[in-house]
């Protein structure tokens, strides 16, 4: 009988299945929990912890090393321009009709839509990627 172990959480069912669908490929047994109840139910997705992701104790090294060879090559990787460090992270774009639209579309489900920009945790320069 497999162990699993949780690798990744998700608010969405596209990104969640992408992400099962592209490990799978690699060969990496995975797997996702809640998918159905946070799709039908989107407000009980928080309570259940959102979508998880689950990969197989047994393939761990196998994702280990699949990372750091997608990571090598490039592939999804967001460099800053000011900069060309790595280490970005999305945050919400500072305006008010931003964080209006973001308390607003709260209320309809589990997660706020808002939209973002990068930030790099390196030398804090802010960009979005159509225009960095």
């Amino acid at each position: 009988m497999a162990k699993w172990k949780h690798y990744k959480t998700f608010n969405n069912y596209v990104p969640a299945q992408i992400e099962l669908n592209e490990l799978k490929q690699v060969g990496i047994d995975c797997t996702l929990l809640n998918e159905n109840t946070t799709t039908v139910f989107p407000a009980l997705g928080n309570a259940l912890g959102g979508i998880q992701l689950l990969i197989n104790e047994a393939d761990e090294a196998k994702l280990v090393e699949y990372l750091n060879a997608k990571k090598d090559a490039g592939v999804g990787v967001i460099l800053c321009p000011n900069c060309n460090a790595d280490n970005v992270t999305k945050i919400t774009k500072p305006s008010f009709l931003n964080y209006f639209k973001a308390i607003v579309t709260s209320f309809y489900g589990d997660y706020a839509i808002a939209d973002e920009m990068y930030r790099c945790k390196a030398c804090n320069h802010k960009f979005d990627m159509a225009k960095p």
